[in-house]
């Protein structure tokens, strides 16, 4: 499922064409839930590892690819600090 929603988010950002979004997004949710009833079907997985999965896959494929779209004014949202023996690191949205 994040392979999936990942490539959708990443070639819908490159494609202009309403029709094409709709097939590719159509593709994105199908394929993994297709897989993830079969892997049912044939008792490899329960339903509920299915339904976390494909939740947990979908949001880390939409979301990583998202913000590595988003657009700041030149201030880095990324800060790396050192206090003490501490390393901290941030990003801000």
């Amino acid at each position: 499922a994040a392979m999936a929603f990942a490539s959708a988010s990443t070639l819908t950002a490159y494609v202009d064409s309403p029709v094409w979004d709709k097939v590719i997004w159509g593709a994105a949710i199908t394929i993994p839930a297709y897989t993830g009833y079969l892997r049912m079907v044939s008792r490899k997985h329960f339903p509920t590892d299915i339904i976390a999965g494909y939740a947990v896959g979908a949001s880390v494929g939409w979301l990583i690819p998202h913000l590595h779209r988003v657009k700041h004014n030149g201030d880095s949202p990324l800060t790396l600090d050192v206090r003490g023996n501490f390393l901290y690191l941030g990003y801000s949205f």
